[in-house]
């Protein structure tokens, strides 16, 4: 994780390349994150997911209605590959969670909230 012009970005690594229900245990630190961090601006890099399944989608949701509920909160997602956004298209989430082609833009365009 780090921190840059007041976003956190989350940089998920290659073990996350299937996001199946079983990882939620090791992504749960990702909902505290969205209650606690000052500002309340989060960017996850899912460069190295291939697969999302439904139970991470819906984990997506819960940190991106967290953060949304603090003030000037958001929460983008960047990287994702044309099955990721398909998916997050075919649930009709793709316009409540943004999307960007890098983390440089998502944190240029959430950095500015």
């Amino acid at each position: 994780m780090s921190f840059a012009d007041g976003v956190f970005v989350v940089t998920l690594g290659s073990e996350y390349s299937h996001l199946h229900e079983n990882m939620l245990d090791s992504l749960a630190v990702l909902p505290l994150l969205a209650d606690c961090i000052v500002p309340p601006r989060m960017v996850i890099d899912m460069a190295p997911v291939q697969f999302i399944g439904s139970a991470l989608i819906g984990h997506l949701v819960a940190i991106s209605q967290r953060l949304a509920a603090r003030e000037n909160g958001a929460l983008g997602l960047c990287n994702l590959n044309k099955f990721c956004r398909t998916a997050l298209s075919v649930l009709n989430l793709d316009t409540m969670l943004q999307t960007f082609d890098s983390a440089e833009s998502a944190v240029a365009t959430l950095g500015s909230k």
